[in-house]
């Protein structure tokens, strides 16, 4: 019995969408957009990537995941804050 290698067009359709590499400056991007209520969905959208791949970046990047992490944790604290600093009219 033998095997066939990958299709051509499979092979090409994964080469077809180049996404762009991880940057250094990608960190406190997504502290900021956090920071603004971005979800990992609206981040990947951001970059033009797959969730998967900020996933993988999370993974690969301590950096990367601890600044989604912080901005993530200060935008749910002033989100909680806001109802309390209502006053009754």
């Amino acid at each position: 019995m033998t095997t066939t290698p990958a299709s051509t067009k499979t092979t090409r359709a994964k080469r077809a969408v180049p996404h762009p590499s991880y940057r250094a400056g990608f960190a406190e991007q997504a502290r900021k957009l956090c920071l603004l209520g971005a979800t990992d969905v609206q981040l990947a959208d951001f970059w033009g990537v797959a969730v998967s791949m900020l996933y993988l970046w999370k993974r690969e990047h301590a950096d990367f995941s601890e600044a989604i992490m912080r901005g993530k944790i200060l935008a749910d604290a002033q989100a909680a804050e806001k109802p309390l600093s209502r006053t009754p009219a």
